[in-house]
């Protein structure tokens, strides 16, 4: 079998969902995966769930120990070592649809596209999924990304064959938002040497349940506003007036979105 994706999935103490994350991945549809699982130092019984799901899954499955570094650096570990063509983000708490992989790859190769995103639903942490189809821009660029990321991170598909290997900044919040800025910085370039024609592609089809937790919902929107900031001033070095600009926009979709299931 010739593995043409290689999925990422960073946990630490995910035994409550891994099992069911893991799962969506067996019923993908489409067969030509691998998946690097980085052990982020869980306690609880993580470990053990992956090592059963590496016994069904043993030539597709890696398992390596980043020893508690934080969920960027353990991406970093295993996009280090992945040498498919493309690469897949997934989080320990997230489910993707059993068609996730086959449709947004052949998407992207139809198209000729070298970075894709899809729409998803939330789902809660006892199961309840929501009505609400969480749309994504059919493209976007910087300025767009600025004013509010429609991009979650296990959506994302890109092929490191044409923008290289995209390594997540070491910071506590926000680290795939910037590793966007990163991807389009690339794919910039890719069209300045007219290598590609459509490089970015977002799929508006529900191809995944993003796991929400709504008793720690309004903290982590103030930490998440912080953190937000802080990219745009000292990861971003936005000028004063662009970040209270941006920020701005920032704020209502948060609001938005956040009376929206």
């Amino acid at each position: 079998m010739s593995t043409q994706v290689t999925i990422i999935l960073p946990f630490f103490n995910a035994e409550e969902f891994l099992e069911e994350t893991l799962a969506s991945v067996e019923n993908q549809t489409f067969p030509h995966w691998k998946i690097i699982l980085v052990d982020d130092g869980s306690i609880d019984r993580s470990l053990a769930i992956a090592k059963e799901f590496k016994d069904r899954n043993s030539e597709r499955t890696v398992i390596l120990n980043s020893g508690g570094v934080g969920a960027a650096r353990a991406r970093n570990i295993a996009t280090e070592i992945a040498t498919s063509k493309y690469l897949a983000f997934l989080d320990a708490d997230d489910i993707w649809r059993p068609e996730k992989l086959d449709v947004q790859l052949r998407e992207m190769q139809e198209n000729g596209s070298v970075f894709s995103y899809t729409a998803f639903r939330k789902i809660t942490p006892d199961g309840a999924i929501g009505d609400r189809v969480f749309r994504v821009p059919s493209s976007i660029d910087k300025a767009a990304l600025l004013k509010t990321c429609p991009i979650r991170c296990f959506t994302v598909i890109y092929d490191q064959d044409s923008l290289g290997k995209l390594y997540m900044p070491d910071v506590k919040m926000r680290n795939d938002y910037l590793t966007w800025f990163t991807a389009l910085e690339r794919i910039d370039l890719l069209r300045k040497d007219s290598l590609v024609t459509n490089p970015i592609i977002g799929i508006n089809r529900d191809l995944g349940l993003y796991r929400i937790h709504p008793t720690s919902l309004t903290g982590n929107k103030l930490k998440a506003a912080r953190y937000q900031w802080k990219a745009y001033r000292e990861n971003l070095n936005l000028p004063i007036d662009s970040a209270l600009y941006n920020f701005m926009f920032y704020a209502f979709s948060g609001i938005a979105n956040r009376r929206k299931f």
